[in-house]
């Protein structure tokens, strides 16, 4: 079960940045290159519309994940498996980065992981 990073009290464990958030910055990275592709192909008030409403999608995945390992440590095989379904939606999103259904497949997968990631926390 994961377990609270750091307590009211002030005292936290120290961290060092873990593989996976080290991949997860480069699939963002990635994802900022495709998505700018949008813009620069089509730099209209649509093309900006389509751009914002991507990249907020990418840029809310990103920090969802990142908020939820800043406050949980989780080492379980369950927690790297849902680590594993989260990073394959969010690469699917970067690959795919334009409206469609791929797309929207790689954005549900990433916010069905980021509910099992706090179903893994609460359960009882």
């Amino acid at each position: 079960r994961p377990k609270f990073a750091a307590d009211w009290k002030g005292t936290y464990e120290e961290k060092a940045a873990e593989w996976s958030e080290l991949f997860l910055d480069l699939v963002m990275v990635s994802g900022c290159a495709n998505v700018s592709e949008i813009l620069k192909e089509d730099l209209t008030w649509n093309g900006l519309m389509k751009f914002l409403a991507i990249f907020s999608l990418l840029l809310s995945g990103w920090q969802l994940y990142l908020f939820y390992t800043c406050r949980y440590s989780d080492n379980s095989f369950v927690g790297d498996f849902v680590t594993f379904a989260y990073f394959y939606g969010m690469s699917f999103m970067v690959m795919n980065a334009e409206p469609g259904v791929k797309f929207t497949t790689g954005a549900i997968m990433q916010r069905i992981a980021m509910i099992l990631f706090y179903m893994i926390v609460f359960r009882t």
